[in-house]
């Protein structure tokens, strides 16, 4: 668990501050449109696209698990701010140890790992 939390750490902490800045800035908004809430929410995609797997193979397996669970996130249709808010808050979890969102992350890469990179006996 801490090689995940080390790993997830390096490849994700600017992202998870760009999130945090999102957050803040919906919060921040009177009645913002639904437009920009998704541009916002797209700033983050555009972010995610970014990040790039260290070598290892576990980091793979953390980097396939985290971006297919923020990229489903971020392509939900979203109506108002708090379905933006709520968005943001999930993927927040995901960077939270003990949270049900972090072990679902944590379980998913584990067997992406042993699907993809583990010798077949």
């Amino acid at each position: 668990m801490i090689q995940y939390d080390q790993l997830a750490f390096q490849m994700f902490g600017e992202f998870a501050k760009k999130v945090e800045f999102v957050g803040a800035k919906i919060k921040s908004l009177k009645r913002p449109s639904v437009d920009t809430l998704r541009k916002l929410l797209h700033s983050l995609l555009k972010s995610l696209d970014e990040i790039a797997p260290m070598p290892s193979n576990l980091s793979r397996a953390i980097h396939a698990s985290i971006t297919s669970s923020i990229r489903a996130l971020l392509e939900s249709p979203v109506a108002s701010k708090k379905e933006a808010l709520s968005i943001v808050s999930t993927i927040r979890k995901l960077f939270t140890p003990k949270t049900q969102e972090y072990y679902s992350a944590m379980l998913k890469a584990a067997l992406i790992f042993s699907q993809k990179f583990l010798v077949e006996v």
